[in-house]
This record gives structure tokens, sequence and C-alpha cells, in this order.
């Protein structure tokens, strides 16, 4: 029986440009959004030569968890400074 071993197809240091990338806006990139997603990180880590191939978005997600760090959908964290806020967010609106 052969052991589990881990292969990536990233090195020690592109996870920490990966997440260095991270700290900046998908506008910075020419991306229409301010929300990373991780297909726009597999999208830009490789327009950007930060990745030699495409990988997919489970490495990225892999390897931003090795750096202790853990993908959240924005929406759970992201709050504004209207004291109505929270239940502004949460509200169906009526068309």
């Amino acid at each position: 029986m052969l052991p589990h071993t881990l292969c990536t197809k990233l090195t020690l240091e592109q996870p920490h440009q990966i997440i260095q990338m991270l700290h900046q806006s998908p506008r910075d990139f020419g991306k229409k959004t301010s929300v990373w997603t991780l297909d726009l990180v597999v999208e830009v880590s490789w327009t950007e030569r930060i990745t030699k191939q495409r990988v997919s978005d489970e490495t990225i997600r892999q390897a931003i968890k090795r750096l202790g760090f853990s993908w959240r959908r924005a929406k759970k964290w992201i709050t504004g400074p209207d004291p109505g806020y929270e239940r502004k967010k949460t509200k169906e609106i009526a068309c």
C-alpha cells in the first residue's frame, strides 16, 4: 500500500502571492466586481502569472487554508455604517 502524499500544483511561495493579491480589489485587475470569488482568484492568479497553469478552485482554497485563512462568503461579514444595515440587508424588497 502506498502512503498518501500531498501533491500540489503550487510552490511554497505562490499561496503567499495569492494572499497578497487578495488584499487588493479585483477592480485593480480590470474586473467589474469588488468581491473575490474562488473562480475569480483562479482566473486572475493565472493571468497575473502567479500560477504557471490554471488550477482548480479547490487547489486555491486548500492553499489558503494551509496558511491559516478560510474562505467565506462576503455577505456573512460585510457591514455598513448605517445603524439599520442588518435589517435592510435581510429585508426582502417587494417589486
